[in-house]
């Protein structure tokens, strides 16, 4: 949070400059030596925990520079840093959309790295588009214990309901399965997609094998695909990779029946 790197910058930005001067004694340029032996900045080759920095952008008791310096230096340093500036906060985070975030981040933050949660930095959820090479994608829809007839899970069915569009013209887009898409798992194991889900009246079946398709990228272009993936029956949580898209968090919370929600290759207008 708002932290100093630099007690040099820290003086020559802050409105309480005399904080410097009162701890160590002397100016910068009356003895240099405290400011650097006492600044992070002289250590920072020795920083091998993942760092979280977050900063207010009008921050003026300590400065942004500071936590720009830092993150800068640890991202050279090819060490793992995140660095999260927050607009109209000085030093503290009023505004409840802010506080909100950063403890969510914080959180995230330690089951990432604390009890090592692979899911922790997925931020995209349900409904929230991700973008990739012209092409946008939305998880519309997370279904647990979908049913086929004729066939056994070995944990249980969940379907994931996609939409994409095009939001650039002449970038084709072309899925493979399974290869271009899995669950992952807390753990870090991905589950590949069982089969491709298609509805004809009230028949439900598993196109299997691996399909690819291809759509052509007309900006504006919509289409919607779904996939059903065989995950652990007391599993909820997961993220979901498609291609080059970012991962998306998966919480199964629903269940598909035949009345509930027909296949998006059987209507896609739903969408």
């Amino acid at each position: 949070f708002y932290g100093i790197f630099n007690l040099i910058t820290d003086f020559s930005n802050s409105t309480l400059p005399s904080w410097d001067k009162d701890y160590l004694g002397v100016y910068y340029w009356e003895d240099i030596t405290p400011y650097l032996e006492r600044s992070p900045f002289k250590y920072v080759g020795d920083i091998t925990t993942p760092v979280l920095i977050l900063h207010g952008d009008v921050d003026d008791n300590t400065f942004i520079s500071n936590s720009k310096e830092m993150w800068q230096a640890l991202t050279h340093l090819h060490r793992t840093v995140e660095f999260v500036h927050y607009p109209r906060e000085g030093h503290g985070f009023q505004e409840p959309n802010h506080q909100m975030d950063a403890y969510t981040r914080m959180l995230r933050w330690f089951d990432r790295f604390l009890k090592g949660d692979a899911l922790a930095s997925v931020t995209a959820a349900l409904g929230e588009p991700v973008t990739a090479n012209g092409w946008a994608m939305t998880l519309t829809a997370a279904w647990r214990d979908v049913r086929f007839p004729g066939m056994t899970a070995d944990g249980q069915f969940a379907q994931m309901d996609l939409h994409f569009q095009a939001t650039a013209s002449g970038k084709p887009l072309t899925l493979e399965f399974p290869r271009d898409a899995a669950l992952l798992t807390p753990d870090g194991r991905e589950i590949p997609p069982k089969g491709i889900p298609f509805e004809r009246g009230e028949h439900r079946a598993l196109i299997m094998g691996q399909p690819s398709v291809t759509w052509e990228g007309e900006a504006g272009t919509e289409f919607a695909l779904a996939l059903t993936f065989d995950v652990p029956a007391t599993a909820q949580e997961f993220a979901l990779r498609v291609k080059d898209f970012p991962l998306v968090r998966v919480r199964l919370l629903s269940t598909l029946s035949n009345d509930a929600a027909p296949s998006p290759l059987e209507r896609p207008d739903r969408l």
